[in-house]
């Protein structure tokens, strides 16, 4: 980046190193605020004192659907020196004085949103990304408990399709009851009840239509499960780094990333449940591109499953894509992770069994 083009005060974006887990370095991109800018160092570059900002999204609507709640306290700036080589302007969008799209229609919406958070997300900068794919799903869920919508929520510990029914006061009077009509994976109806907390997010109607005519390309419908597979990504990619900038301690970065690793769960279930959905719902044509998105989403969930230690979903995440498509290289070498870290698992547990027998024995010796 030009030096002329900078000024002390102005928001940048940075290229920073930063350690990720297995002793792996990556690079991710950051905004941060200029404070000085250093000129005429010993090797005759110019450098640039930097406001890091956190690694942690900002909602860009009332709140986020997928990404965990984070308390204010936790959040962190830090100061370093940056070379000018590796400092970038903000794109366009992230230039203007709000961050928020002038509200036309969803569907435009929705659709712009999507855009800059890909184009955040190529330029790794995850953490800006998550606001702009959350602001898209926002949109979309904008009234949650609409009578006659379509919902995804919890139930027994499952992500569920549902039409609400009915919406009515709760006797705690902190949430809403809603009648609702579950649709099961073989299509199956049922009736029942939830709380509105148990709602994740409505459908959207209009990953069911073409754009514009019945020969638009496959590739533009289904966008909300595919902004959910990107803030996946995005989340596992945030839940790797430790943030060396960061004067945080070992256990509060951990206690974040393993937040980052359960969302990531719950967003690629979700995934899943609406391409499920849809895959009942739509014509034959479709199925191809339902059955490529599934994938993705059960390798994500499987792959989030191993971070917080699930070995036995992982696998069986990863095994259900392997039997449908045998020659997919990535569920393989899942499976094979899989099997070594529960195989190290069992030795570290049996190494542990027999340290605990010794104790016992030296203890139970000296009465």
């Amino acid at each position: 980046m030009k030096q002329e083009s900078i000024q002390i005060g102005s928001t940048v974006r940075i290229r920073w190193p930063s350690n990720r887990q297995q002793g792996r370095t990556s690079t991710v991109s950051r905004r941060g605020i200029i404070a000085t800018i250093n000129n005429g160092n010993e090797d005759n570059t110019t450098t640039c004192s930097v406001i890091l900002e956190d690694l942690v999204p900002t909602p860009l609507m009332d709140n986020f659907l997928i990404f965990p709640i984070m308390n204010n306290n936790t959040i962190e700036e830090s100061e370093v020196e940056v070379p000018m080589s590796e400092i970038e302007p903000l794109l366009p969008f992230e230039q203007s004085s709000s961050d928020v799209v002038v509200a036309t229609t969803v569907d435009n919406d929705v659709t712009i949103y999507k855009k800059y958070a890909d184009d955040l997300f190529k330029l790794h900068d995850y953490t800006n990304a998550i606001s702009y794919y959350e602001a898209a799903l926002h949109r979309i869920s904008s009234n949650l408990t609409n009578v006659g919508g379509t919902i995804v929520a919890r139930r027994n510990g499952h992500c569920v399709v549902a039409e609400i029914d009915c919406v009515e006061n709760s006797d705690d009077g902190d949430s809403l009851q809603c009648d609702v009509t579950f649709i099961t994976s073989n299509g199956e109806m049922e009736e029942g009840t939830i709380s509105s907390k148990d709602i994740l997010l409505s459908l959207w109607d209009q990953d069911m239509v073409l754009r514009r005519g019945k020969r638009e390309k496959q590739k533009e419908k289904f966008l909300q499960p595919r902004i959910l597979l990107n803030l996946c990504r995005c989340l596992l990619h945030l839940a790797e780094i430790i943030d060396t900038s960061s004067s945080s301690d070992t256990k509060h970065q951990e206690q974040r990333r393993m937040k980052y690793k359960k969302s990531a769960v719950l967003g690629s279930s979700i995934a899943i449940t609406l391409c499920e959905y849809y895959n009942n719902q739509s014509d034959s044509e479709s199925h191809p591109l339902l059955s490529s998105l599934l994938e993705k989403a059960f390798l994500l969930r499987s792959k989030a499953f191993i971070s917080i230690g699930k070995l036995s979903n992982a696998f069986v995440d990863a095994k259900k894509v392997s039997n449908q498509n045998p020659n997919n290289r990535e569920a393989a070498e899942l499976i094979r992770d899989v099997k070594s870290l529960e195989k190290r698992k069992k030795i570290a547990d049996k190494k542990l069994s027999k340290e605990v027998c010794r104790w016992i024995q030296s203890a139970t010796g000296d009465l």
